[in-house]
């Protein structure tokens, strides 16, 4: 067997296609061409290696030439092993819940930045600021609990499961010794509801998973009750979390129902256009967008995105980012995987244990913007490992009596520092809502 050197690799393009016009003819004889595919490619290579009397592995150069065929013909394909498939089809809806927000540090370290009140999480010692180092099920064997662990995994441990308790080691920040607790876990709501300080409405959607024989409405009901609530009280705009959310095909009617009750920004005009790639002249259109009435058109909203946004709730925030008004996406690149690609297993004896992922339909907004099943969402407000790593602005004594005396009133900054606490831990919540009030006293 050989291997070519990395330069070499630089010419895998131009050999791919090359080889996938004369697969014919290396794969199955001049007298019977086969059809050009990337599998009669791959067959080529092997058999052009076996010409020029060069050793090879015949398998594993050929799933090397299938793939790079395939890289080649779609950029973004995503190839699977074994591991990856089963986490793509592992259910990432939280099914139950702690209390526990949680957010992320330049490292991606999982910190915690806020408790529910009434929670299971409230009533521990557990608080804002702490790092979480292990999550498990009770009776199962935890690690040393000396490292932290990552915001992905303490999703994953948090949310997904069936069992009551979980054994949560952490340390805090003024205390590295790691310390730890058992904590209950509840079923998880669809939303948690919050009224943030400054008069700013806060949504995190936990699921997205629809009983088969619910109807597809009474989440988007809520969500669009609790918009049009903060809309009434003057509140000064929304944030909508949708960080560490997936949620399956099944839950597209939900996202179809949130975009379709929400001003668009080209009225009585589809809010998406569909085009399947497998099917010749099959599109199908989303409905039509809402009539903006003029009050919620400028009701402003902050979505929240991460590497995490996944399935449904990614096409709800490409929704948000490309077809209704008044919405800015803020956080990080999503998963690229808004339900517009499918996994196909690799041809004949290829590989058994592959998996390849490409794209099955495009979706197109009316901003002209197409989402092709690969490409993660980028954010309007982007938050980087900087943003991450930026300390909290806090004023001391003499600035608050300083500004107190200038405005007469210790109310303002009451709020203000209330806000700080609550997003303290959080950056992305924290430039979310800094918009919003930046968007205020431009209006003033």
């Amino acid at each position: 067997m050989i291997k070519l050197p990395a330069s070499a690799r630089l010419l895998t393009s131009a050999l791919a296609m090359l080889l996938l016009d004369l697969a014919p003819a290396f794969a199955d004889g001049d007298n019977a061409p086969a059809p050009a595919t990337p599998e009669a490619a791959a067959k080529a290579a092997t058999a052009l290696l076996d010409c020029l009397s060069i050793p090879h592995d015949s398998s594993t150069d050929a799933v090397a030439t299938y793939e790079a065929i395939l890289r080649t013909a779609v950029p973004g394909a995503v190839f699977l092993d074994q591991a990856g498939w089963a986490a793509r089809q592992a259910p990432s809806a939280a099914s139950f819940y702690a209390g526990i927000d949680l957010a992320e540090d330049a490292a991606g370290t999982a910190v915690v930045s806020a408790i529910a009140p009434k929670s299971p999480a409230a009533a521990t010692p557990l608080a804002p600021g702490d790092i979480l180092l292990s999550v498990a099920p009770v009776g199962a064997p935890t690690t040393d609990g000396h490292a932290p662990i990552s915001l992905a995994q303490a999703r994953t441990l948090l949310a997904n499961g069936t069992e009551a308790a979980l054994v949560i080691s952490y340390k805090t920040p003024s205390n590295a010794v790691p310390q730890t607790l058992t904590i209950d876990r509840i079923p998880a709501p669809a939303l948690a509801i919050e009224d943030l300080p400054a008069a700013i409405g806060y949504v995190r959607l936990l699921s997205l998973s629809p009983d088969a024989d619910a109807e597809a409405s009474p989440l988007a009901d809520a969500l669009l009750a609790a918009i049009a609530d903060w809309r009434n009280r003057d509140f000064i705009g929304t944030v909508l979390d949708l960080r560490g959310l997936s949620g399956p095909v099944a839950a597209l009617p939900v996202v179809d129902a949130i975009a379709a009750a929400l001003p668009a920004r080209v009225p009585d005009a589809p809010l998406y256009t569909l085009t399947h790639r497998m099917v010749v002249d099959e599109v199908v259109s989303a409905p039509l967008g809402r009539a903006a009435d003029p009050d919620a058109a400028t009701f402003p909203m902050m979505v929240l995105v991460d590497a995490t946004t996944d399935g449904a709730a990614e096409r709800l925030a490409a929704l948000f980012a490309h077809s209704l008004k008044s919405a800015l996406l803020v956080g990080r690149p999503t998963a690229g995987n808004p339900l517009l690609s499918e996994a196909y297993p690799y041809p004949g004896n290829l590989a058994a244990d592959r998996r390849v992922v490409l794209p099955s339909a495009d979706l197109t907004f009316p901003d002209g913007a197409t989402l092709d099943g690969l490409t993660p969402l980028a954010p309007d407000i982007p938050i980087t490992d900087a943003a991450l790593a930026e300390p909290l602005y806090e004023p001391d004594a003499e600035t608050i009596t300083f500004r107190a005396r200038k405005k007469g009133t210790l109310e303002e900054e009451a709020v203000d520092r209330a806000l700080r606490d609550r997003t303290r831990h959080d950056p992305y919540l924290r430039h979310a809502t800094d918009i919003l009030l930046g968007l205020r006293a431009f209006a003033r």
